[in-house]
């Protein structure tokens, strides 16, 4: 039902009021706007611990113990009355008190929104598997097994037994269904625990993962206990939503939690991908009380909220109704808004020896980011190679080990069933008096049959992992074969061949095939380099590189890259860098002429840097300071510093230039954002500290 059908009418041209208790917590501020905007109510109520704090969407903050008279003739006032549990029940008691048994000209509706720990040590009727048996099974994860929860509904609040801490919120919720009468409609909703919109209960957790917590995020007790969630903002739609009905709904308890159903490992996993570092760590029991909010976390209850789907009709006004897991990445960018926490993402580009490392060193110390260069993500990258293989060893090595230990196993086994056999038969001749014995099995020794362990290793398929990492070895093994050819100068021919001049003997006297001339001393030759990676491989590596957490929650420096709008195009733009299946080496790419860049297409926000700092500088500047440069870098000699300067004059060019295309990029993000380009002249700038004075005394 949208908000046509389902907003009541009102007949006499005022607005309606709304009373919303504690005001200033994350559920009533966002309920208080919902009422706002959606139902034009105009609200009034209490805050927490009586807070003077000043919302956009409350008409009037009202005390308690100040006027308590003004809080009752705002209560009878009001055509809607939410409470929310929060601390005590008191002021919802007291509410309920003075508006039961009394009938009013316009009707009122009292929603009191509970908790679904009022539900948390009721019993479940759980469904065993049928093959399930009564022997102990060892210690393990096979111990462990998932079984099928029975779904609470509305309708079963007559089973429902709380948690210790919220008993006195069960006689709340009794004390409001009796409230309900013709004029005075009541309903209770068992909310899930909320999250959305800068969190609440969730906000350490999401605080953790954010600052790469290093132990990871907390799990407790097995971490296979459905906790059940509800957004925010949908909960506070289904308030409004059920306060709006044309017929007051019969019904009086409703559950408000999504169709999530998700255990806390889910959740902690879904939060880890999409924020944190993918670490987790164990809380013991005795450790529970540390923690806020802890009961919420070991909740274990399935909940159909099918009241709440029936009511709450229209799939295009919630937020998350699939729940925290399916969409944890619009939750997570929740978080990062309300927060205010966006990340810092920085690119200094300019001719060499400006001091683009100096001044992005600099940069990412003051701001505790990632100084992001090529030789440290081509380093990092080519070291996944080690890393996977060795991973792999020891996977190997542990497989290895459990079918050794298994043939063990089964040999020890073996050799016990033969002699208890031999037993057996023995005990047989000896009562017949027969000396005849029955033929001995073969027993089976330890130490023999290694062999086929290792037979046996190569027969065996891989599991999943190892198909991963393998696979993932070969992808690494084709992109960092996509290399530049490099291009060899063929040596010239011998000029003089074929013009019949003679060369001299090598020894005198002697014909030249008997010569044996000394050996010629080998001409000194550069070393050769490794050939370069191509545009596309460096862009790959960088793609990897700023996908990783730190990047991602806190931004990064990129310290001179890219240096073309080729580079450019091929990290920033959406889409797949396609990989091929083996690589090798390709040649180099021609850069395109001025006005055939091709398809313009939208880049990656997630990618695309908010500030570009070009550094300026004179050419006899820069000259000046490679001389003050103590670096045994080769392309700082004269040569190749002349070569790499004319590069960078070609590619940053006023028009056509990497600062000009970074200029003119449109995001693919629904808040278009634009690249801030700023450029610095650093003539004059010194990048070495001045020499330490020296003492007189000396």
């Amino acid at each position: 039902m949208g908000d046509e059908e389902g907003k009541k009418i009102n007949l006499t041209g005022l607005k309606p009021r709304a009373f919303v208790s504690n005001t200033n917590t994350h559920f009533g501020s966002v309920l208080c706007r919902t009422l706002a905007k959606k139902g034009d109510y105009e609200v009034r109520g209490t805050t927490v611990d009586d807070e003077e704090d000043e919302a956009k969407w409350v008409k009037q903050v009202i005390k308690r113990d100040a006027c308590a008279q003004g809080l009752q003739k705002c209560l009878l006032e009001s055509d809607l009355i939410v409470y929310q549990l929060v601390d005590g029940v008191d002021d919802a008691t007291m509410a309920l008190k003075l508006l039961m048994n009394d009938h009013y000209e316009n009707e009122k509706t009292f929603i009191l929104i509970s908790s679904v720990l009022t539900w948390a040590e009721t019993k479940q009727n759980v469904e065993l598997p049928q093959d399930e048996t009564e022997e102990e099974e060892p210690a393990g994860e096979e111990e462990e097994e998932d079984v099928e929860q029975e779904a609470f509904t509305e309708d079963m609040y007559n089973k429902r037994v709380p948690h210790v801490k919220y008993t006195a919120w069960k006689e709340v919720e009794k004390l409001c269904k009796q409230a309900n009468s013709k004029t005075l409609h009541t309903y209770v909703i068992f909310a899930g625990m909320t999250y959305g919109e800068g969190e609440s209960m969730l906000h350490p957790l999401f605080k953790q993962a954010w600052h790469l917590s290093p132990e990871g995020l907390p799990t407790f007790g097995t971490g296979k206990q459905l906790v059940p969630l509800v957004h925010v903002q949908d909960l506070a739609t289904f308030v409004y939503k059920l306060a709006s009905r044309d017929e007051p709904e019969e019904q009086r308890y409703y559950f408000g939690c999504d169709d999530g159903n998700v255990s806390w490992n889910a959740i902690i996993k879904a939060l880890n991908d999409s924020l944190g570092n993918g670490k987790t760590y164990r809380v013991q029991e005795r450790d529970y009380i540390l923690y806020e909010n802890v009961e919420n976390f070991i909740v274990n209850l399935k909940i159909e909220a099918t009241g709440m789907g029936g009511i709450a009709d229209d799939e295009e006004e919630w937020v998350s109704k699939a729940g925290f897991v399916e969409n944890v990445d619009k939750v997570v960018a929740e978080f990062k808004s309300h927060r205010n926490i966006a990340p810092l993402r920085c690119c200094i580009l300019g001719p060499p020896a400006a001091g683009k490392t100096y001044f992005g060193k600099k940069i990412a110390q003051q701001y505790k980011l990632l100084h992001i260069t090529v030789a440290d993500v081509v380093r990092e990258y080519e070291a996944q190679q080690t890393q996977l293989s060795e991973q792999l060893l020891k996977i190997k090595q542990r497989k290895k080990e459990e079918r050794r230990k298994a043939k063990l196993e089964e040999k020890r086994r073996l050799k016990a069933e033969a002699e208890a056999e031999r037993a057996a038969a023995k005990g047989e001749d000896d009562e017949e008096g027969d000396e005849e014995n029955a033929d001995p099995q073969p027993v089976v020794e330890e130490d023999d049959d290694d062999d086929d362990v290792e037979e046996g290793e190569e027969e065996e398929e891989d599991d999943e992992e190892t198909e991963k990492i393998k696979e993932r070895l070969n992808e690494l093994k084709a992109i960092l074969n996509m290399r530049i050819k490099s291009k060899v100068q063929k040596p010239e021919e011998d000029q003089d061949k074929g013009k019949g001049k003679k060369p001299k003997p090598a020894v005198k006297g002697k014909l030249k095939k008997d010569a044996n001339p000394p050996p010629t001393p080998p001409e000194e030759t550069k070393p050769q380099e490794a050939p370069r990676y191509t545009d596309k491989c460096l862009a790959i590596m960088y793609r990897w590189k700023l996908a990783q957490p730190m990047c991602r929650n806190q931004g990064y420096v990129l310290d001179g890259y890219p240096k073309t709008v080729q580079q450019a195009k091929l990290l920033f733009e959406e889409g797949e860098l396609e990989v091929p299946e083996e690589g090798g080496e390709e040649e180099e790419e021609e850069p395109p002429a001025e006005g055939e860049e091709g398809e313009v297409k939208k880049v990656e926000d997630k990618l695309l840097p908010d500030k570009v700092i070009f550094l300026t500088a004179r050419d006899e500047f820069l000259t000046e300071r490679l001389m003050q440069i103590t670096s045994d870098a080769e392309h700082n000699n004269p040569v190749d510093f002349q070569r790499r300067l004319d590069f960078s004059k070609a590619n940053s060019k006023p028009s056509g230039g990497i600062t000009s295309w970074l200029e003119s990029v449109v995001s693919n993000a629904e808040d278009i954002r634009e690249v801030s380009v700023r450029e610095f002249c650093v003539d004059g700038c010194p990048l070495l500290p001045p020499p330490a004075p020296t003492s007189p005394l000396e």
